[in-house]
């Protein structure tokens, strides 16, 4: 529930109405090209197990430009207003 109130406020605070869209009325407003397939994130290039031993670089690398924006391009589910 605190978090739905939390949603509310910010809501507000960045001009809305406070009104938060319970999950099951935004499924019914979002496409059916928005919602055709759920799309898993993209898992970022890491260090290999071997190099991690050797050194105190970071074990997670990043993506590639290309990975970066297919993750972009996932819907998240947030309250969509169109």
């Amino acid at each position: 529930q605190g978090g739905k109130e939390a949603a509310a406020e910010i809501d507000k605070y960045l001009g809305g109405d406070g009104v938060v869209i319970p999950e099951s009325k935004v499924v019914r407003q979002l496409s059916g090209e928005l919602m055709e397939k759920e799309q898993a994130r993209t898992k970022p290039a890491s260090l290999a197990v071997g190099e991690r031993f050797a050194s105190f670089a970071e074990v997670e690398l990043g993506y590639t430009e290309d990975q970066a924006v297919e993750e972009a391009c996932r819907c998240l589910r947030c309250d969509v207003r169109e």
